[in-house]
């Protein structure tokens, strides 16, 4: 965390930006919320994303790989009213589709090119969960309808 001389700078910095009209992003540091307590491994590989079945801390970091050859997202999914995270993979193709009720995104990794990786925070209550992937694939489907899905369940505090 920043300490409270780097935070000061930081937002004289910003209130000086503001005032010569120049666009600024403010993001709020929160001291007060307990870190994620472990990292979980999700791997998005080709026709599937392998990742935890449980994840047994309700605060967790996801470390994302891609090893595909091409560029993926994975969305995390909470699924509730009787539904499964399997129904997850009949969702239109990301960005331009909502999500029904009974699916909620709570995070995830917006785009994430081949053979990178990048770790997402998530503080999602207990329940069952997906990740999916659903950018369009060559064909116009999305990912997750070719098995780019995992369901998981989180059973943290």
């Amino acid at each position: 965390m920043a300490d409270r001389q780097t935070l000061t700078r930081a937002l004289g910095a910003v209130v000086a930006l503001a005032v010569s009209g120049a666009v600024v992003a403010v993001f709020v540091v929160r001291q007060d919320v307990d870190p994620p307590s472990k990292t979980y491994r999700v791997e998005l590989r080709e026709g599937a994303i392998v990742g935890p079945a449980t994840v047994r801390d309700r605060r967790a970091n996801l470390r994302v790989v891609n090893t595909t050859e091409v560029a993926h997202q994975l969305q995390v999914v909470q699924v509730d009213g009787g539904h499964a995270a399997a129904e997850l993979a009949s969702l239109e193709v990301w960005p331009a589709a909502r999500f029904p009720s009974w699916a909620t995104p709570v995070g995830g990794i917006a785009h994430l090119d081949p053979h990178t990786e990048a770790t997402a925070h998530i503080d999602p209550g207990g329940g069952e969960y997906g990740f999916v992937c659903r950018l369009a694939d060559p064909s116009g489907a999305t990912y997750g309808s070719s098995g780019m899905l995992q369901a998981f369940s989180i059973k943290g505090r």
